[in-house]
């Protein structure tokens, strides 16, 4: 079976593409990734600033045209028999080009939205997709109702290619975090900073806090968040880097707090809670209803309700290692029985289409 699979560079999945296609491919699918491909100047700026000149924003335009061409050209050339794109805040794709691999296509075009109905400068292009997959629970119902798109739940997995334990790494660090400076993340890594410096402990914490080419933001940071500034790691680690950096932790801080579509905070689980296990990493995690399926509280990871809890079970688990370290082995255990790249990805492809065998 010919696979198209798509994706924008998303930090959060610069990994997981790479995963699906060596899964794909090693169960005898040809496998073609395409990647939306940034200028520096939108790497160290972003993609989309509100303040560029005509010309920039023309420029970045005939630069996505000729992206979707080529991806039109290709899809009338090798006629995919799947298409699986993962959207992030915005889709590279126009909607023309998503519609066009409708036709090209002979099985399903579906979307993966790893980010949710987060933004709708996706939009454009949901009509076009189905089925449209997101890792939120609260947004099917919205899919359906308002795109009319069959829809389904996304589990996140990991790569055990990448992050796997390695006892000949000894820990040298008590907390870490990689992640994206979401308003509700900074408020509890403010605190944890703060506990930190007053107790002695080592924090690292890995993610784009500030524009690295912008004149001053750096400083605006940390006059904002003095505490937490000095732990800050300001770059997007490589999946590699931070199975690493979880190896070397004894505690592994996840935090979800993703702004939603509608309002407050997604429900879904992020790609994290599952690499930090993989990885064999100790993690205490905010509390979602949405990890009760997945693992259990307690046994497998370690969850908080709020800031006084997080800090209080910080401060209780370095002082317990072998509490710590059972609940981190039988997490590892179930993420490697349940959530590796190999069986989510057989079970969403049995589930896409079984009538064409799309199972491996």
């Amino acid at each position: 079976m010919r696979i198209f699979v798509f994706w924008s560079e998303h930090y959060a999945m610069r990994g997981t593409v790479d995963a699906v296609a060596r899964a794909l491919g090693g169960w005898g699918h040809e496998v073609v990734v395409f990647r939306r491909r940034f200028s520096l100047r939108e790497r160290l700026f972003g993609p989309d600033r509100p303040g560029d000149c005509r010309s920039w924003r023309l420029r970045r335009r005939a630069r996505r045209e000729a992206q979707n061409r080529a991806v039109r050209r290709t899809a009338d050339a090798d006629r995919p028999d799947l298409v699986l794109s993962f959207v992030g805040v915005d889709d590279w794709l126009f909607p023309e080009t998503v519609a066009h691999l409708r036709q090209a296509a002979a099985g399903p075009v579906a979307a993966v939205l790893v980010d949710g109905l987060a933004d709708r400068r996706m939009a454009g292009g949901l009509p076009h997709y189905n089925p449209v997959y997101s890792f939120d629970p609260r947004d099917p119902p919205v899919l359906r109702e308002q795109y009319g798109r069959d829809t389904g739940a996304w589990r996140h997995f990991y790569d055990p290619a990448v992050f796997f334990p390695d006892a000949g790494v000894a820990p040298d660090i008590d907390l870490c975090f990689v992640g994206h400076p979401f308003p509700a993340r900074l408020r509890l890594l403010d605190r944890v900073a703060a506990w930190c410096a007053e107790a002695g402990r080592r924090l690292a914490v890995a993610g784009r806090f500030w524009k690295a080419g912008r004149i001053g933001d750096k400083g605006r940071f940390a006059r904002r968040h003095p505490a937490l500034a000095r732990y800050v790691d300001n770059r997007l680690y490589a999946p590699a880097e931070a199975a690493m950096l979880y190896r070397r932790s004894i505690i592994c801080l996840n935090m979800h707090g993703n702004p939603s579509h509608e309002g407050g905070v997604q429900e879904g689980i992020n790609i994290r809670t599952f690499e930090i296990l993989g990885a064999g990493g100790f993690q205490l995690v905010d509390r979602l209803r949405a990890l009760e399926p997945c693992f259990s509280a307690g046994r497998e990871l370690e969850t908080y309700g709020d800031g006084d809890e997080l800090i209080e079970k910080i401060a209780y688990y370095l002082d317990h290692p072998d509490k710590r370290r059972s609940i981190a082995a039988r997490g590892h255990a179930a993420a490697r029985e349940k959530w590796t790249v190999d069986r989510v990805m057989r079970g969403f492809l049995a589930g896409l289409a079984p009538d064409r065998g799309n199972a491996p």
